[in-house]
């Protein structure tokens, strides 16, 4: 047998097996290559979803928690004086400091003019103030003659109050400690008038003057021992 046919016979195999791994092999490879790139294309999307979710999650915490704080705003300034919920709270603040809480009443008209007073008497001021930097006297030049004879519109936005005169006795430490979370309140509030007075078993000139303050007269009733501390109690709440 020829050399040649040698050759040929032995490149046989060579032939079967490339022209088994083009029509069988290759196909496959081709399969593999396009499955390889779709599955990097769902992992690209996947990757974009997962970012949009994490945006939408960020997005609904942000929500939630401006929500929370509108919310505690709003608790701040109730639409209403909600009186039974600062006495709950009151009592809670005076039993956590140590604080007997004696009274809780409506002042004298007396009082509450006064505190009145001295508000307008601060808005008046800030008013005054504000009108100054806006260059005021200016536009009263140019403000029409008849408009001092109209009455003033009706300020909608300010905010009402319930106005309690509040009495407590302890010592000294439980009455800071009541004012302190007295300040701390979430509830927008105002503490004026706010005195102090101690007991004192004999009658004496002192005595007799300090027995003009009311709280000087209720603990010289109940027979007290400790300082009595009264003060008045605004409560804010929206109009």
């Amino acid at each position: 047998m020829k050399a040649q046919y040698k050759v040929a016979i032995s490149l046989l195999p060579l032939l079967a097996l490339g022209i088994f791994g083009s029509s069988v092999v290759w196909p496959i490879y081709l399969e593999y290559q396009q499955q390889t790139a779709e599955l990097d294309s769902k992992k690209h999307e996947n990757e974009i979803l997962l970012n949009k979710l994490k945006a939408k999650n960020r997005a609904e915490s942000e929500r939630h928690n401006l929500e929370t704080e509108i919310g505690t705003l709003r608790g701040a300034v109730p639409k209403s004086p909600e009186l039974d919920l600062f006495l709950i709270d009151l009592d809670k603040m005076c039993n956590n400091a140590g604080v007997d809480l004696i009274a809780v009443e409506d002042p004298d008209p007396e009082t509450v003019k006064a505190i009145d007073v001295s508000e307008e008497e601060v808005l008046k001021i800030s008013n005054e103030s504000s009108g100054k930097l806006l260059g005021s006297k200016n536009l009263d030049k140019g403000k029409n003659p008849q408009a001092k004879n109209e009455p003033p519109a009706e300020d909608k936005t300010t905010l009402k109050k319930l106005i309690k005169e509040v009495t407590v006795s302890s010592d000294y430490d439980g009455l800071v400690s009541l004012l302190k979370k007295l300040e701390h309140y979430e509830r927008i509030t105002g503490v004026k008038k706010l005195s102090v007075v101690v007991p004192e078993e004999k009658d004496s000139t002192e005595t007799r003057q300090q027995t003009s303050n009311q709280a000087a007269e209720r603990a010289k009733k109940l027979g007290l021992h400790q300082p009595v501390m009264s003060f008045v109690m605004t409560l804010y709440y929206l109009p």
